[in-house]
């Protein structure tokens, strides 16, 4: 497995305690998420400790050039989600700066990472 996905040493204990007292959805927002099918995933969480029942992705893009604005693609993602307001817990892992501007019910449930090189 790749590890393009470098977490510091505390960040996977503290993700993986979120999504485990809170059964949350992992919703992919990387741009690398287009690489691998949900099922790899969740391997690649496993890997850093994060054990989930569920990875969504916020969309089926297959290719690096129909990414869009990933602000727009977390909101359309949203409005798709029927049971958003009936307490689905999910949280976002994402280093795109652009995501502080998501309102504050969502922004709540992103995580925050630094990309390292």
């Amino acid at each position: 497995m790749t590890d393009f996905w470098h977490l510091t040493h505390n960040v996977p204990v503290n993700i993986a305690e979120v999504v485990a007292r809170y059964s949350a959805v992992v919703v992919l927002t990387t741009t690398h998420r287009i690489h691998y099918d949900n099922q790899t995933w969740q391997q690649l969480l496993a890997n850093r400790g994060i054990i989930t029942h569920k990875v969504s992705k916020l969309n089926e893009v297959k290719h690096h050039f129909d990414i869009g604005n990933r602000f727009d693609e977390i909101m359309q993602w949203i409005e798709q989600q029927a049971d958003i307001n009936n307490n689905r817990d999910f949280i976002i892992i994402d280093d795109d700066k652009s995501l502080n501007n998501l309102p504050p019910i969502i922004k709540d449930k992103w995580i925050q990472t630094d990309f390292m090189f």
